[in-house]
């Protein structure tokens, strides 16, 4: 994950796991007068960074950026598109180019294709497409959806199977139409590159028109999952696909099945009794470890199962804001602690104190009303609420679990 990537380079995200956050540059920072000054700017989700005062920048994400090709002039290549009833003004409008590159599948060099993503005016990536049906796509590049920018100013989307197919949508006259990068498959497909373009799809009626078949089924399902299923329009075809209808039936043929998308499906409800088999597998087997999420904080205790509601709850247990913690930095109060700092920190398997770096500072503001102050016999003051736990050397406690009971009623420090 992106915020992970960029907490190891010393970024103090403040907390934040996505969007935009302006916070201190770790490489100027130190030498300013105005030490606490925001300069850096953040996208977590794009993962880049830009310093306004060292001028500092970067991406955990480097990507490769092709070269376009020429432009198809080749009348073989236009005989192809007009076989499957795409018109040589249409290729032209999707900039189609044409090359010789060599392909993995069979170790040779072939005649392609080229299909350009573009994405507003800069070439992102380009896949290439055999007489025989064999792809790839630039390696290292980044993956977008094809026809991206046709999207802009829309109030609807239409997300397809295949190049051709965005080809197929705009011919018939539905133009804000684009393609998955990756294809259709019938296990888990990878929606990766929905991520970083997800916020131009927000406000838009998605009309999902994925091929007839079981790995387009799959598809459509897996992206449904995606969007809010009020805003789904399902495109239910008669044969294969888009194209296969319009070299059948024509152009307003195509435009019909638009008009005659259906809303998504609303699934099978179920009663308690439905699940009491599964219940008694969960309770003979365990329950099943789900998806992780690429998250430090969480995926030691959590993980996700598609379908499920995690409901994660419980009282916070803190130390006092003023709190002493030995820091590299000296002992300082645990409400100073940053993002990159060096806690004192007890390791359980080897029995020792060593120095952690510090990922994150939550801040717990709904804590209990009781806060216990001890003294230990060297004068060390230490101030936590109720519900904080301290290793005894077989294992943790409640502090209120082992003071309460000593109390008897009187206040915690004349017992102290």
């Amino acid at each position: 994950m992106n915020a992970d990537k960029l907490i190891k380079l010393g970024i103090d995200l403040r907390n934040k796991w996505s969007g935009e956050v302006k916070t201190t540059c770790p490489k100027c920072a130190h030498q300013r007068k105005k030490k606490n000054d925001p300069s850096l700017g953040v996208n977590i989700d794009d993962g880049v960074w830009k310093c306004h005062h060292c001028n500092w920048s970067g991406s955990v994400n480097q990507y490769v950026r092709p070269q376009m090709r020429e432009v198809v002039k080749t009348e073989g290549i236009f005989s192809y598109f007009t076989k499957r009833g795409i018109k040589s003004e249409t290729v032209t409008h999707f900039k189609i180019s044409e090359g010789a590159e060599w392909m993995p599948q069979d170790q040779k060099e072939h005649k392609v294709i080229c299909f350009n993503y573009f994405l507003e005016d800069d070439l992102i990536n380009i896949k290439f497409k055999t007489s025989d049906k064999m792809f790839k796509m630039v390696k290292d590049a980044r993956k977008i959806p094809y026809n991206i920018n046709s999207i802009k100013d829309q109030n609807y989307v239409i997300i397809c199977e295949g190049e051709e197919e965005c080809m197929v949508w705009h011919q018939s006259g539905l133009t804000s139409a684009v393609s998955v990068p990756n294809g259709a498959s019938k296990n888990n497909n990878n929606l990766e590159w929905l991520d970083s373009v997800y916020d131009l799809f927000e406000g838009k009626i998605i009309y999902l028109a994925t091929d007839n078949d079981e790995p387009g089924r799959k598809l459509a399902e897996d992206l449904a999952r995606r969007f809010d299923s009020s805003d789904i329009r399902i495109i239910r075809f008669t044969e294969k696909d888009a194209n296969d209808c319009l070299k059948l039936y024509g152009e307003e043929y195509v435009a019909r099945l638009f008009e005659e998308a259906e809303h998504l499906p609303v699934a099978e409800i179920s009663s308690a009794s439905d699940y009491r088999s599964l219940i008694e597998q969960y309770y003979e087997s365990g329950y099943p470890i789900g998806s992780h999420v690429d998250m430090s904080e969480t995926d030691t205790h959590l993980s996700w199962n598609r379908g499920e509601l995690v409901v994660v709850t419980g009282i916070p247990g803190c130390f006092d804001k003023d709190q002493l913690v030995h820091t590299k930095r000296g002992a300082i109060p645990i409400s100073q602690i940053k993002v990159g700092d060096y806690a004192l920190s007890y390791n359980e398997e080897k029995d020792i104190n060593e120095w952690k770096y510090v990922l994150a500072t939550p801040i717990h503001k709904n804590t209990p009303d009781r806060m216990f102050k001890i003294t230990l016999k060297d004068g060390t003051v230490i101030k936590v609420t109720e519900n904080h736990e301290f290793y005894t050397g077989t294992g943790y406690m409640k502090i209120k679990d082992f003071i309460v009971p000593l109390m008897n009623g009187e206040d915690l420090e004349k017992n102290t």
